[in-house]
Protein backbone atom coordinates (compact mmCIF):
# COMPACT_ATOMS: atom_id res chain seq x y z
CA UNK A 1 0.00 0.00 0.00
CA UNK A 2 1.31 3.41 -0.73
CA UNK A 3 1.70 6.44 1.17
CA UNK A 4 -1.30 8.33 -0.19
CA UNK A 5 -4.09 5.61 -0.05
CA UNK A 6 -6.87 6.30 1.79
CA UNK A 7 -8.46 3.29 3.78
CA UNK A 8 -12.24 2.69 5.30
CA UNK A 9 -13.21 0.20 7.42
CA UNK A 10 -16.85 -1.24 6.85
CA UNK A 11 -17.77 -3.33 9.72
CA UNK A 12 -15.57 -6.41 9.50
CA UNK A 13 -14.60 -5.03 5.63
CA UNK A 14 -11.48 -3.00 4.91
CA UNK A 15 -11.70 -1.23 1.89
CA UNK A 16 -8.12 0.30 0.66
CA UNK A 17 -7.62 2.92 -2.77
CA UNK A 18 -4.08 3.41 -3.77
CA UNK A 19 -5.58 5.70 -7.02
CA UNK A 20 -5.40 2.66 -9.43
CA UNK A 21 -6.85 -0.35 -7.78
CA UNK A 22 -9.49 -0.73 -5.34
CA UNK A 23 -8.86 -3.28 -2.79
CA UNK A 24 -11.62 -5.16 -0.32
CA UNK A 25 -10.73 -7.48 2.23
CA UNK A 26 -12.57 -9.23 4.55
CA UNK A 27 -16.25 -9.21 2.26
CA UNK A 28 -18.74 -12.03 3.30
CA UNK A 29 -17.69 -15.09 1.11
CA UNK A 30 -14.23 -14.31 0.03
CA UNK A 31 -10.82 -13.43 1.41
CA UNK A 32 -10.43 -10.34 -1.10
CA UNK A 33 -10.83 -8.68 -3.83
CA UNK A 34 -9.02 -6.59 -6.47
CA UNK A 35 -10.57 -4.14 -9.04
CA UNK A 36 -8.72 -2.26 -11.09
CA UNK A 37 -10.32 1.65 -11.78
CA UNK A 38 -9.88 0.39 -15.70
CA UNK A 39 -12.49 -2.73 -15.54
CA UNK A 40 -14.34 -1.06 -12.26
CA UNK A 41 -17.91 -0.26 -12.41
CA UNK A 42 -19.11 1.50 -9.43
CA UNK A 43 -23.03 2.19 -8.27
CA UNK A 44 -23.46 4.49 -4.93
CA UNK A 45 -26.77 4.18 -4.09
CA UNK A 46 -28.89 7.46 -3.17
CA UNK A 47 -29.21 7.08 0.80
CA UNK A 48 -32.82 5.88 2.49
CA UNK A 49 -34.59 7.64 5.28
CA UNK A 50 -31.91 6.53 7.49
CA UNK A 51 -29.03 7.31 5.56
CA UNK A 52 -27.95 4.13 4.73
CA UNK A 53 -26.83 3.18 0.79
CA UNK A 54 -25.57 0.17 -1.27
CA UNK A 55 -22.09 0.47 -2.92
CA UNK A 56 -21.90 -2.03 -6.07
CA UNK A 57 -18.29 -3.38 -7.00
CA UNK A 58 -18.30 -5.24 -10.62
CA UNK A 59 -16.25 -5.47 -13.35
CA UNK A 60 -17.29 -3.84 -16.41
CA UNK A 61 -16.87 -7.19 -18.33
CA UNK A 62 -19.72 -8.37 -15.78
CA UNK A 63 -17.85 -12.40 -16.40
CA UNK A 64 -16.16 -11.86 -12.72
CA UNK A 65 -19.26 -11.37 -10.79
CA UNK A 66 -19.61 -8.35 -8.40
CA UNK A 67 -20.04 -7.40 -4.65
CA UNK A 68 -23.08 -5.35 -2.95
CA UNK A 69 -21.57 -3.56 0.18
CA UNK A 70 -24.59 -2.09 2.53
CA UNK A 71 -23.14 1.33 4.40
CA UNK A 72 -24.94 2.46 7.18
CA UNK A 73 -25.21 6.37 7.79
CA UNK A 74 -22.26 6.12 10.54
CA UNK A 75 -20.14 4.02 8.38
CA UNK A 76 -20.33 6.09 5.07
CA UNK A 77 -19.07 9.28 6.82
CA UNK A 78 -15.40 6.98 6.80
CA UNK A 79 -16.50 5.14 3.48
CA UNK A 80 -16.95 8.33 1.34
CA UNK A 81 -12.98 9.22 1.62
CA UNK A 82 -12.45 5.92 -0.36
CA UNK A 83 -15.59 6.49 -2.61
CA UNK A 84 -14.52 9.91 -3.61
CA UNK A 85 -11.17 8.66 -4.15
CA UNK A 86 -12.03 6.39 -6.66
CA UNK A 87 -14.85 8.05 -8.67
CA UNK A 88 -12.12 10.87 -9.24
CA UNK A 89 -9.99 8.44 -10.70
CA UNK A 90 -13.03 7.02 -12.69
CA UNK A 91 -13.69 10.33 -14.22
CA UNK A 92 -9.96 10.81 -15.31
CA UNK A 93 -10.21 7.16 -17.27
Amino acid sequence: MTDDAVVAWKGNTLLTFDGTVLEVFGYPGTLSARFHVANLDLTVGEPDRKGDRFLRLATRLRSAGSMRLEVTADEWLEVQEVIDAVQAALALD
